[in-house]
């Protein structure tokens, strides 16, 4: 395997040399950095795709612990919103006019977000890669034996089908 340079910028995730190509696997922890894959290390990535010097795949896993992350985040601002409009109404008095809060919809968004990873992959040109085919029985044999990506505790459940869907 030869250097990467792509990985200089993330520690999380997977370079592998296919010829002249880097193959770059995305995990969820690089893409929930930056939501919208708009900062200048995503450009960056999709510009290696467009010069064919890289090519990017996102296991499906992957896009949705983003999206369900993506949700949890949003959902904890909202809370800290209404907690903190409810503060305001009780100190400042329940004047409607003094502040206005209205809720937004988090499944709206949450499905919204989904949509915009699929298209935003799809015009950087990355793949895809679907669920892979492995076995409950494969899955718990490793976590039973704690072969890697399990952990001592047993936990690794999404990082194996990852692994597979690489592996494959």
């Amino acid at each position: 395997m030869r250097y990467c340079p792509w990985r200089a910028l993330f520690k999380h995730i997977l370079c592998r040399d296919e010829g002249d190509i880097v193959l770059v696997i995305l995990d969820s922890s690089v893409i929930c950095r930056d939501f919208r894959m708009d900062g200048g290390t995503f450009r960056m990535f999709f510009e290696g795709v467009e010069r064919g010097m890289l090519t990017i795949s996102v296991p499906e896993i992957v896009l949705e612990e983003v999206v369900n992350k993506f949700r949890e985040e949003v959902y904890a601002r909202l809370k800290s919103i209404e907690q903190n409009v409810s503060h305001l109404k009780r100190i400042a008095g329940n004047d409607p006019s003094f502040v206005q809060f209205e809720m937004i919809d988090l499944e709206r968004l949450t499905r919204e977000c989904g949509a915009f990873l699929k298209k935003r992959f799809a015009d950087g040109r990355a793949n895809i890669l679907d669920y892979p085919d492995t076995s409950h029985k494969d899955v718990v044999h490793r976590a039973l034996s704690r072969k890697k990506p399990f952990s001592a505790s047993g936990s690794g459940y999404r990082d194996t089908l990852i692994w597979e869907c690489v592996l494959v």
